[in-house]
């Protein structure tokens, strides 16, 4: 695929277009819950704008408090790569449990994958998941995750610890 056809995926994924103070275009693409705005390297000649195989983008979704204001450069290709081509396209809860039932097991999909490795999901406590890939289909086998919060009192009370 040639870089054209890169630059094109990146505009369709856009869901605003923005201008700088030179009137140059921005895209504004959704990712991670935030945004990342790119420009695409162009120019216009005879009233047609040109593409040229390169671009640059800030990421606005990494740090809540604070304002980039670096751009980084990278071929359109890369760029794609590294950020809309692996977006999630759907997310569903094959199984789930809850305190008491029997702890869940390897989802039955992933008898035959090898597993790919683990990823920590750290909130309150550190929680390793483990992880299976199987074509374009993640699996993420998370044990607690639907978890209630509870006080102290109310788990001692529901004797899911004793005071000691």
């Amino acid at each position: 695929m040639n870089y054209l056809n890169y630059i094109e995926k990146i505009k369709a994924a856009a869901c605003e277009i923005l201008y700088d103070a030179k009137r140059h275009k921005i895209y504004k693409i959704l990712y991670n819950g935030r945004h990342i705005l790119v420009r695409l390297w162009s120019e216009v000649i005879d009233g047609k704008e040109i593409f040229h195989d390169g671009c640059q983008y800030q990421r606005h979704d990494e740090n809540k408090s604070a304002v980039s204001i670096t751009w980084t450069y990278i071929s359109p290709e890369d760029f794609y790569n590294e950020f809309l081509v692996n977006e999630i396209q759907e997310l569903r809860i094959l199984q789930q449990r809850s305190y008491g039932q029997p702890k869940l097991k390897k989802p039955a999909a992933c008898k035959n994958i090898n597993l790919l490795g683990s990823v920590d999901f750290a909130f309150e406590k550190s929680v390793k998941c483990r992880v299976w890939r199987a074509g374009d289909v993640v699996y993420v086998l998370h044990r607690d995750w639907f978890s209630e919060c509870i006080s102290y009192d109310e788990a001692e009370r529901r004797g899911v610890v004793s005071a000691s």
